[in-house]
């Protein structure tokens, strides 16, 4: 049909508007475009945005361990580092440079960086290792000259250990546990693993004292309620009697 004889009847209109609507349909990237107006909270804005305090100028050098094979070092220097050299070498203070350095001391490795008065540094280091950082000056066929040095620290192993243990101490005693139970607000589960104890002879004694001294009872009003209750260690007898 010719463009007129469509005009007159209409079908371009209606061409026109499908269009359209298909156009239309998909409107996924107009609304990810528009930012969503939703306050946020003044808690999640300073987390959002943490910002270290700053450290005092002073002599410093800290190793610290973040795993088995990498360590974080950072330092500072509060005297400018090249007036220290001249004070000690004078004029002749020939081609040093500033340089971090980091020593294995159980094989004697070191690996050397130029650095500045202040900084941090991260370091690819090995399992099992024993490892101080300090910070100097290093010239090629000169005394180094060290200012300061780190602690030392010691990567753990990779694996576990290759000796076996002489006995299983999985545990830990049953007062710290019912204190940690008593933190989380489990007090009477608290009360009675501190009453079960380590030893479960000497807490049967203890439970029992402490019962006959609560109730005012005497031993055989004890095992009379031992006997209703067979089955039940002493700590349920306690609290079926009360």
């Amino acid at each position: 049909m010719s463009v007129p004889g469509a005009i007159a009847t209409g079908e371009v209109k209606k061409n026109i508007k499908k269009a359209v609507k298909k156009a239309t349909l998909d409107a996924t990237a107009e609304i990810a475009a528009v930012e969503p107006k939703v306050e946020l909270s003044p808690v999640f804005k300073a987390l959002a945005d943490v910002t270290l305090p700053e450290l005092k100028r002073e002599n410093r050098a800290r190793l610290q361990m973040q795993t088995p094979t990498r360590v974080y070092f950072y330092w500072s220097i509060k005297e400018n580092p090249y007036h220290l050299l001249k004070r000690t070498f004078g004029d002749d203070t020939g081609s040093y440079t500033l340089v971090l350095k980091l020593t294995n001391l159980r094989n004697d490795i070191e690996e050397i960086h130029a650095c500045e008065a202040e900084g941090n540094w991260w370091f690819s280091v090995e399992p099992d290792g024993e490892y101080q950082a300090e910070v100097g000056f290093y010239a090629p066929n000169r005394p180094y000259f060290r200012i300061v040095y780190s602690n030392t620290i010691e990567t753990p192993r990779r694996s576990p250990s290759p000796h076996p243990a002489s006995e299983a101490r999985w545990t830990v005693s049953a007062n710290k546990f019912a204190e940690v139970l008593d933190v989380a607000g489990f007090s009477r589960d608290a009360f009675d693993v501190a009453m079960a104890g380590d030893d479960i002879y000497a807490a049967t004694d203890a439970t029992q004292t402490a019962f006959n001294n609560f109730v005012g009872a005497d031993s055989r009003s004890w095992r009379r309620l031992r006997r209703r209750h067979p089955l039940r260690d002493d700590r349920h007898c306690r609290r079926s009697d009360a």
